[in-house]
């Protein structure tokens, strides 16, 4: 009995250091995942082949696939609808439709398979190519999945609040284009 009690007291111990390597190690990835996005060219929309292929590491494997499959489902979309605007515009990776051009890092909490790390990203006036030169501020958050012990974006939940912005999760704005296309 005592052995047990030790075990558990000694595991209790421990998993306060477990989650707060996982926080550390998940807001790391979130990061190196913002810094990414803020590099890419600005194009809108599903990113084209060469910034998918630059997104593809920090992604998880869920989606990367809703990615290609959206890029896919667009394709056959333009095909048939050539005078229509694409089925999604603007940028996929934050709530303002024209991205942001810095973020911080916020606090990510979670458990040692799941993490949501908090992006408290802005978009300077001076990149406001139209409409009043002031700063626009908001928080989105990332989910990130432990995949092989290594940390991946797993979906984007947009939280800026925007009326003419992103809104939920970035996963389902992706299906709802495969849906349109199919």
């Amino acid at each position: 009995m005592k052995k047990s009690a030790f075990i558990l007291v000694l595991l209790l111990a421990t998993f306060p250091a477990h989650a707060q390597a996982a926080d550390k190690d998940a807001g790391a990835a979130a990061a190196s995942f913002a810094t990414t996005i803020l590099v890419l060219p600005r194009t809108g929309g599903i990113p084209a082949p060469a910034a998918r292929a630059r997104l593809q590491p920090p992604l998880s494997a869920r989606l990367n696939a809703l990615i290609i499959q959206a890029a896919g489902a667009e394709v056959r979309f333009r095909a048939v609808n050539k005078f229509a605007p694409p089925l999604l515009e603007g940028g996929l990776f934050s709530s303002l439709f024209e991205g942001p051009t810095s973020f911080r890092q916020g606090a990510c909490t979670g458990t040692a398979a799941a993490q949501r790390c908090r992006m408290q990203v802005s978009r300077s006036p001076a990149a406001n190519v139209r409409g009043p030169a002031r700063p626009a501020e908001w928080g989105d958050d990332l989910l990130l999945v432990n995949e092989a012990g290594s940390w991946k974006v797993d979906d984007v939940d947009y939280r800026g609040g925007f009326s003419l912005g992103n809104n939920g999760l970035l996963s389902q704005s992706l299906a709802m284009v495969i849906r349109a296309a199919s």
